[in-house]
């Protein structure tokens, strides 16, 4: 093996699955500091996400969050939303709910959250805000930025919430 002979690889990534399959120490860097080392098989998940995001990590099991029915109200209802990056959307927000729109560059996410942001005006299709029609400068102050992941990268992602 290549690390018996004292060989060293330095493996960027933020795909967790694979740092846990190829390495045996780990280090965080966060905004240009650095946040901690540790052995990877001593390290959880929940521990390596919470130092690599700056706060606590939140289980997500595809439930709706405590407090919030399938009943809530809709809030947002995009339909055939299309544009020159993306075509045919459907979205269906409901209160309380928070929204990711993932996709690889060029997929159209951007263009999309900017488009509800009212920067830019869609080719065909329509959204009811709260009921009424949505004219999409309409749309800006009820969209509010939760996280962002790695702008451009092939996983970047838009949050919003609503």
């Amino acid at each position: 093996m290549l690390q018996d002979s004292g060989v060293t690889f330095l493996f960027i990534s933020h795909h967790l699955k694979e740092v846990y399959e190829i390495c045996q120490t780990v280090t965080v860097l966060r905004d240009a500091r650095w946040i901690t080392t540790a052995p990877v098989a001593g390290l959880s998940r929940t521990t390596l996400v919470e130092a690599m995001a700056g706060e606590p990590a939140t289980g997500h099991d595809g439930r709706a969050p405590s407090g919030m029915t399938a009943g809530a109200p809709v809030v947002l209802d995009v339909s055939g939303l299309t544009s020159d990056t993306y075509r045919e959307v459907d979205l269906t927000v409901r209160r309380g709910e928070a929204v990711g729109l993932a996709g690889t560059s060029g997929s159209g996410k951007i263009e999309l959250a900017e488009t509800l942001a009212g920067l830019h005006r869609p080719a065909g299709g329509s959204a009811r805000l709260e009921g009424g029609p949505c004219r999409s400068a309409m749309c800006a102050p009820r969209w509010t930025p939760v996280s962002a992941g790695c702008p451009g990268t092939a996983t970047s992602r838009v949050w919003c919430q609503v």
